[in-house]
C-alpha cells in the first residue's frame, strides 16, 4: 500500500509573500507513517535605517508597523540591505523550521539549522523529511 502526506495548512501561501517575514508560528503540520512534521515560522525580525534607530521590531519595541517605505510584498524586502550604510539593513530575521516527532511522542524535536526563508521551500522540505526513511533511522526519533 502506498500511504500519502497528509497536509493541513494552518497558515495560507501567500502569492506575493513567501518570505518567511510575512508569516508567525504554526504554517502546516504533515504526517506521513507514524511520522509527524510542523512547519513554524520564528525568530526575532529587527531592521534599523541608517542612523541606527530601530524602525521595526516583530517582538517589542516598535511593533509590526515599519517606519519607512511601504512593506508589501517581497519585493520590498529586497530594499532592506545588510550594512551600516544602507538606507535600512536587517539586524534579525525570521525563518521557517521543521520540527518532528514520531506520532504518540510529546515533545517536537528540531534540526538546528535545518530553516528556509521561502514557504514554497519549507513546506517541501517537510514533505522530503516525511519520505526520507534514512532520515528518521539515523534520527532515531
Amino acid at each position: 500500500m502506498n500511504e500519502k502526506i497528509k497536509v493541513e495548512i494552518r497558515q495560507p501561501r501567500m502569492k506575493s509573500r513567501l518570505d518567511s517575514f510575512w508569516y508567525e508560528g504554526e504554517i502546516a503540520y504533515m504526517s506521513y507513517k507514524d511520522r509527524e512534521v510542523l512547519i513554524i515560522a520564528t525568530g526575532d525580525i529587527r531592521i534599523h535605517n541608517k542612523k541606527g534607530e530601530l524602525v521595526y521590531d516583530n517582538g517589542g519595541e516598535r511593533g509590526p508597523g515599519f517606519k519607512g517605505f511601504k512593506l508589501k510584498t517581497d519585493k520590498d524586502l529586497k530594499r532592506i540591505g545588510g550594512c551600516y550604510d544602507d538606507a535600512y539593513r536587517w539586524e534579525n530575521n525570521n525563518w521557517f523550521e521543521p520540527l518532528y516527532k514520531l506520532k504518540g511522542d510529546d515533545d517536537w524535536d528540531c534540526l538546528i539549522g535545518d530553516v528556509s526563508d521561502n514557504y514554497d521551500a519549507a513546506i517541501e522540505q517537510g514533505k522530503a523529511m516525511l519520505k526520507d526513511d534514512y532520515y528518521w533511522e539515523e534520527a532515531k526519533v
